[in-house]
Formats: structure tokens, sequence, C-alpha cells
């Protein structure tokens, strides 16, 4: 059995308008959709997600192995931070920059299960198509259709991908595969189905905390 995790990230105000943008809009219809659960919406508030394949000695050792906020291994997502344009893979302590923002998900799959999952992401990012910006567009709209073979031009499809095609993986209540979740969606559908985040910082699960930090 292999481990692997989906990281989330919750924007504080600053210089990531999108980020901001994203996570707030994805909120009110969230919530809206989902009203006994404002609280549990506005505790993950996510506005981008990627898949962490750390290394196996670091994981199960808490907190403390993040003391000095030095993470290990690889980051798979599609993105257009920096110069970015689509699918790829990047170093850990690239990406956890602000440990305090970021929670995530960690799952125990059969090794063949993993072995394919980072094959099909690796293939992503060699083959990569470009991020697809209209897809961002899509999160301010309160039903998103897309087509499946698309997902994976935006980070949320991407994880979204990896997670049902590869592993088999099903959330709570999903509707169809062309339902196109944003990073808040995924992440309210993992803790759904049974997921506890857990807050990068601390090694415990996620609480609610302002967005100022």
């Amino acid at each position: 059995m292999k481990k692997f995790r989906v990281l989330h990230y919750r924007p504080a105000i600053d210089h990531r308008p999108l980020d901001n943008a994203i996570s707030g809009w994805t909120l009110f219809w969230n919530s809206i959709m989902h009203p006994k659960d404002i609280g549990l919406l506005w505790k993950l508030r996510s506005s981008h997600c990627e898949i962490w394949i750390p290394h196996s000695d670091i994981l199960g050792d808490g907190p403390e192995t993040y003391k000095f906020y030095a993470f290990f291994g690889t980051c798979y997502t599609s993105t257009m931070d920096g110069d970015n344009n689509g699918s790829v893979k990047r170093p850990a302590n690239e990406i956890l920059k602000h440990p305090e923002r970021w929670y995530y998900f960690e799952y125990e799959v059969y090794d063949e299960a993993f072995d394919y999952m980072v094959k099909w992401m690796e293939t992503q990012v060699v083959n990569n198509q470009g991020y697809d910006k209209r897809d961002i567009a899509k999160f301010f709209l309160p039903i998103r259709k897309q087509n499946p073979n698309d997902f994976q031009k935006i980070c949320s499809g991407f994880c979204w991908v990896s997670l049902f095609r590869i592993l088999r993986w099903v959330p709570f209540r999903t509707k169809k595969m062309d339902d196109l979740p944003s990073p808040l969606l995924l992440a309210y559908w993992q803790v759904k189905a049974g997921a506890k985040p857990i807050d990068l910082r601390t090694g415990k699960e996620i609480q609610n905390e302002r967005i100022l930090d």
C-alpha cells in the first residue's frame, strides 16, 4: 500500500485576487446549495488543489516533521501560476511556502493503483494541453457542465480525475462525471466521503479561522 495527499489552498487577502475571487464566489454558491454546512464550507474555502506525492519516510510522522516547514516530494496539478500554463509537476517545497494556508486529505491505496495514478499524471505533464481559462469562468456559474476529457486542464479537474477515474473513489452524492467541481466543492465531497482535512502546519484537523492572517 502507498499513500498520497490531496492538497487544498485557503487564500489570504494578498496579491492573489483570483484565488480570493474563486474562494469567495464558490463559497457563496455552495452555501446556497448546502445551507446546513455553511460552517464546514467556510472552514474549507479552497481556491486551488494539487496531488502531493510525499517521500514515504515522512508520512505519518506528525507535525514534528514539519517544525522547520521543510516539505519533500512532488506536487502535480494544472495551473497558470507564474510561467506555468497547464499540467505541471513541481517540488513540494516550492509550493508549500505558506503552510498555514494549506490543508490536505491523505489516502492509502494499492501499489498498482498508486503507480497507475502517477503514470497518468506524468503523462498529463508530458502531453500538456495548456490551462483552460474558460473553465475558470465556469466557477462563477452555479451549474457547470464540461467534457470529462478536458477536466485535467484545471486544478480541481486534475485532482478529480485522479481520484474518480484512476482510483475509482466515489464521493458523497456525486451526480455525474460531467459535473466539474470547484476546489471547494471537491474538498466538500472529500469530507462527506469520510476524509479528514488536516492542517499542514499543525498536523491536526483544521479549525475555523479568519481569512486575514
